[in-house]
């Protein structure tokens, strides 16, 4: 934690509807170790993952080509993590290994299941960084420095402040929904209106984009392209299916992004 206290630090945060930090759980612990943190995570029932090694500091051991070298891995790697479908996910792979076979090695090796899209088997909600644990430290930043007892009483105090703002900034709301997501749902309807819609039997739509079809499935919510699914926002084929036929696209976007929630 810093200061004369000794410590570290253990944090667990979220997202709250509107994409602002909601804290989870947090544990001082004597050390920043595997141990202690195999306990804290096992206390939020989560897998541990060995390895800690991150591709950045991997691409700065194994690449010779400069920062430009890296730039370009580094890019690589946005491709793989990114690719909705398993078709993108082997294209980007297959890049990668003509430039570096050590580099698509380490990305095989290191659970791409866990956080790369097309292998996600659970919704990603859009999130691929760590941001906001760094969002987490940076707002905890004078108090970590404090005595343990003393750090409880202001975290506590500061997060029932935080919650409460939040929740006075939500009654604004326009919507239901929160104001990011409203502007991703109408920049999406802007994509998708001119694709043509086609209705087939028990909500199954079928959206030209040129020579390809996709499918949206609304009973469902899900679309081929696997963005609806894997976001909980309608995609801009999603948006396309959901206005032809005069219903709300607001009501088809996950409940996580709505003011009750």
């Amino acid at each position: 934690m810093g200061g004369p206290y000794g410590g570290a630090l253990f944090s667990a945060t979220a997202y709250d509807a509107n994409d602002s930090m909601f804290p989870l759980a947090f544990g001082v612990m004597s050390l920043e170790n595997y141990e202690d943190w195999s306990w804290f995570l096992q206390n939020l029932k989560k897998v541990v993952v060995e390895k800690e090694e991150n591709f950045s500091s991997f691409v700065s051991k194994k690449n010779t080509k400069g920062n430009k070298g890296k730039e370009n891995a580094l890019q690589f790697l946005d491709s793989i993590a990114y690719a909705r479908l398993e078709h993108d996910y082997n294209v980007s792979m297959y890049e990668l290994r003509k430039y570096n076979d050590a580099l698509a090695t380490w990305v095989e090796d290191n659970s791409p299941e866990h956080w790369a899209m097309s292998k996600f088997s659970k919704q990603r909600w859009d999130k691929m960084t760590t941001n906001l644990a760094e969002s987490f430290n940076a707002w905890l930043r004078h108090e970590r420095h404090h005595s343990i007892c003393n750090f409880l009483m202001e975290h506590m105090a500061k997060l029932g402040s935080m919650l409460v703002k939040h929740k006075e900034q939500s009654n604004n709301w326009k919507w239901s929904l929160r104001p990011q997501i409203e502007e991703k749902i109408l920049q999406n309807i802007s994509k998708g209106e001119v694709y043509p819609v086609t209705a087939f039997m028990n909500g199954i739509f079928r959206v030209c984009i040129g020579r390809a079809f996709l499918n949206v499935d609304i009973m469902k919510r899900t679309c081929t392209c696997r963005g609806w699914q894997m976001f909980g926002i309608l995609c801009e084929h999603a948006t396309t299916v959901i206005l032809s036929i005069s219903h709300n696209v607001a009501d088809f976007v996950d409940d996580c992004y709505k003011f009750p929630m």
